[in-house]
């Protein structure tokens, strides 16, 4: 999402209505994390946009961040890490 917006001042808020949405239309169980690298490096580097849903996703319980951030993908992709 950063090479969409202003690549040298965006700030982690301006994504928030958007991962709302998201969240709001498909749940936690249907999220997973993943990034555009390496072109978000042209906006941010990874750690910076792995940031913005790690403080957005903050807020959900343990469970809930566990499933964005792996547990859905690892399902989804039948992989077994």
């Amino acid at each position: 999402m950063v090479t969409e917006a202003d690549w040298k001042s965006w700030q982690r808020s301006d994504f928030t209505p958007f991962l709302d949405t998201v969240v709001e239309t498909f749940g936690v169980q249907r999220l997973m994390f993943g990034s555009d690298w390496p072109v978000c490096l042209l906006a941010g580097a990874y750690e910076e946009v792995l940031g913005i849903v790690e403080d957005y996703f903050s807020a959900f319980s343990q469970e809930e961040q566990a499933l964005v951030l792996g547990e859905n993908a690892n399902r989804f992709y039948k992989l077994n890490p």
